[in-house]
């Protein structure tokens, strides 16, 4: 009887980004990235902004996340969007760089607080211009 009405936990998949964050941190993931699909293509990726320090990133935390976008002729679904990004201003407000040749970078730091990570991923993904019936899927790497 005991037990009866106790709240199932969710799974990190079934989480809000920001509580699937501290639930990954708490289950000791090192080096958690976030990928973000759009069918059988990325989106983007979240990722130690660290890893990005040696191209000119600007890291306040070590354990500050990156927002990691990046495009190439391949990337069919993101065309349109990589056309948005080469525009002045996303290029200030985005580190960016070609390597290798061909594919296209474009990254910022995020912080390292779980919920505005959930809120930037937010806004980056309003930057596709999705319709309203795209699926995006979200892995979690590192746990």
């Amino acid at each position: 009887m005991f037990g009866l009405f106790k709240k199932k936990k969710k799974s990190i998949p079934e989480m809000p980004i920001s509580e699937a964050i501290v639930e990954c941190k708490k289950q000791g993931a090192k080096n958690l990235s976030i990928n973000l699909y759009i069918e059988d293509q990325i989106l983007f990726q979240i990722m130690s902004a660290k890893v990005f320090e040696d191209k000119g990133l600007i890291v306040n935390n070590p354990e500050d996340m990156a927002v990691v976008h990046f495009f190439n002729k391949n990337k069919t679904f993101t065309l349109i969007t990589w056309e948005k990004f080469k525009v002045e201003q996303k290029e200030n407000d985005y580190l960016h760089y070609e390597k290798p040749k061909g594919i296209f970078y474009y990254i910022k730091n995020i912080g390292d607080k779980p919920m505005t990570i959930e809120l930037e991923i937010q806004n980056e993904i309003k930057l596709y211009n999705l319709s309203n019936n795209s699926k995006i899927s979200i892995e979690y790497v590192g746990y």
